[in-house]
């Protein structure tokens, strides 16, 4: 299962202190990527008649999400960026400001982090969140 959020709009809430169950808005995120893998395990043998088979209902499960977007205010860039630094893992909600408004929670790593220079006042961003657990779509 591939790209299912790509090209929407997302509005990126992080929990800038873990386990706060306080959830901080960084800004609006456009997806570029967004990915729900479910790596298989394979079960092939002798009696497979030389066919892959895999196992039903196992595997490993994760979600990635890529995008760009503009940050709400400088002491919310300020903190997200130092929780990158740190290598600090946080809670995301990516809610979908489209027409499903579904929202995507769960624990990610920010596996890259991008800033670019001022437009009209704005500090844009770019960042690839992986999960870290159990991802919730509701």
């Amino acid at each position: 299962m591939a790209n299912e959020a790509a090209g929407r709009d997302f509005l990126l809430k992080l929990e800038l202190v873990l386990d706060s169950g306080t959830y901080t808005t960084v800004g609006g995120l456009r997806a570029k990527t967004g990915t729900w893998n479910h790596e298989g395990i394979e079960v092939t043998n002798h009696g497979s008649n030389e066919w892959k088979e895999m196992l039903n209902s196992a595997g490993i499960r994760s979600m990635a999400i890529s995008g760009s977007g503009i940050f709400n205010r400088d002491s919310t860039q300020n903190k997200v960026e130092d929780n990158i630094k740190a290598g600090t893992q946080m809670r995301a909600q990516l809610i979908d400001i489209g027409a499903s408004g579904r929202t995507i929670q769960g624990l990610f790593h920010i596996s890259s982090f991008e800033k670019t220079g001022e437009y009209n006042g704005a500090v844009e961003y770019s960042m690839s969140l992986e999960s870290s657990g159990e991802v919730t779509a509701a």
